[in-house]
């Protein structure tokens, strides 16, 4: 039952006790075509009518909601309104350190780098100075075996096992990853566990045989870096014209067997080459529909963490021009390569218990950008982990900024990226970064 005071309704418990609801502190209004309520902790919107607009728009973060509203049932029941004594920032960070530490989950997140040789040199690559000509002997490739057989084993609760293929370039190494693949696909078939798998590559091994081959292994997803047309191209990753021809050839060729995304990565000055490679590839060569593309932050580890920032901030503003092309009608919507925006426990799967990354050699890592990087190593498939001082940095649940606490997006974002706060390179603008993400809910609400 309920009784009034003062204009806000308070629901009476069956002990007698009286419960207020608040405004939750997670609630953005979205403005596109309509206006919207969007809680990132629930991930729940609703469409807001001119008086439900109204109503909402004169609440705070906290502040008690009138539960004669005719909006209350639908707030209470999505999230929007919560009780008053619940700490949703405080759920947020026990979700976050839950996720880290938790050692039964559904999914198993593992990122495999099977060589760390490769045919290029890109002259942005975070890999610079670690790149060895190094893979998987048959006995590493055993041990890799066991290990992931042992972590299927050690929980029921396991639904779900992913890996991606990384490098180097792993085209290079289409070998082990068809002996792992093989025993991944067999242990999971064994123990009724889903198995997926995609790849990271610069595309210039991804012929039909080798595509075909690859969804044979149950890689259903290609991300492959083409950083403009032929000359940036060859430029930015000491290449040759037949280079590039390869793998745009693959590109037509293949789009039919694997699903390819193209990662476009600029510097702020280079977004006009995008927009050429765009076109290129979606108008003529005719891939508009059959293929995915988006630009991506290219980074920049020789300026200071402040023109970094500065680039981001350029980065976002050309996304979201971007990606206009493809709502105006330039190129069809499907070709967009979107990310749904939606709550997160923990910033990164690698830094959970769930997540790893497994070297060439065997060796551990909590971050990709890691791979032969000997001094961030955490521990070995055949010992476990050591428990040193990097892994303890980066699996403790820490966010970058005490502002974060006080952000509404904080459940979509819990903080951006581990390595670039442990190494104190916060490149993120968050004004610029909120405001990208309200644009892609949009996309997501009105688009999708």
């Amino acid at each position: 039952m309920a009784k009034h005071f003062s204009g806000i309704f308070f629901l009476i418990c069956s002990n007698g006790e009286y419960m207020t609801y608040k405004f939750s502190r997670y609630n953005i209004v979205l403005q596109g075509d309509k206006q919207y309520l969007w809680n990132t902790l629930s991930n729940y919107v609703v469409a807001l009518d001119e008086d439900a607009y109204q109503y909402v728009s004169g609440l705070h973060p906290g502040d008690e909601v009138d539960l004669s509203s005719p909006y209350y049932s639908i707030m209470k029941k999505s999230g929007f309104a919560i009780k008053e004594e619940f700490d949703e920032t405080g759920k947020v960070l026990h979700d976050y350190a839950k996720s880290v530490y938790a050692s039964n989950g559904q999914e198993i997140y593992l990122t495999i780098a099977p060589g760390m040789g490769c045919n290029y040199q890109c002259i942005y690559c975070f890999e610079e100075g670690n790149r060895r000509n190094i893979s998987m002997d048959e006995e590493t490739c055993d041990a890799v075996i066991q290990y992931v057989s042992d972590r299927l084993n050690r929980s029921n609760n396991v639904r779900k096992l992913r890996v991606v293929w990384f490098g180097g370039e792993p085209l290079l190494y289409m070998d082990i990853i068809e002996k792992l693949s093989q025993s991944f696909i067999s242990a999971c078939e064994n123990l009724g566990i889903h198995y997926s798998a995609s790849i990271i590559t610069n595309g210039r091994f991804l012929d039909i045989e080798t595509a075909q081959k690859l969804a044979l292994l149950q890689v259903k997803s290609a991300q492959i870096s083409v950083d403009g047309c032929a000359e940036l191209y060859c430029r930015n990753k000491l290449a040759s014209q037949s280079d590039f021809d390869a793998v745009i050839s693959h590109l037509s060729e293949c789009w039919n067997i694997l699903n390819i995304a193209v990662r476009i990565n600029i510097y702020p000055e280079e977004y006009e080459e995008a927009c050429k490679l765009t076109h290129y590839l979606l108008k003529e060569k005719e891939l508009d529909g059959k293929i995915k593309t988006y630009i991506a932050n290219k980074r920049n580890y020789s300026v200071t963490p402040a023109e970094e920032q500065s680039n981001f901030k350029a980065y976002c503003a050309n996304d979201l021009k971007y990606r206009s092309m493809f709502t105006d009608g330039t190129y069809s919507r499907k070709s967009y390569q979107f990310r749904r925006v939606q709550r997160c426990d923990a910033p990164c799967k690698n830094i959970c218990d769930s997540g790893a990354c497994i070297g060439p050699k065997g060796e551990l890592y909590k971050c990709e950008h890691h791979f032969g990087d000997q001094t961030k190593v955490v521990g070995s498939i055949n010992k476990g982990y050591n428990y040193n001082n990097v892994f303890t940095q980066y699996t403790q649940p820490k966010l970058p900024k005490q502002e974060c606490i006080q952000c509404a997006y904080l459940p979509c974002c819990m903080g951006g990226c581990p390595d670039d706060r442990i190494n104190n390179r916060f490149i993120v603008d968050c004004q610029s970064f909120r405001e990208r993400l309200s644009a892609l809910k949009l996309w997501e609400i009105e688009q999708l």
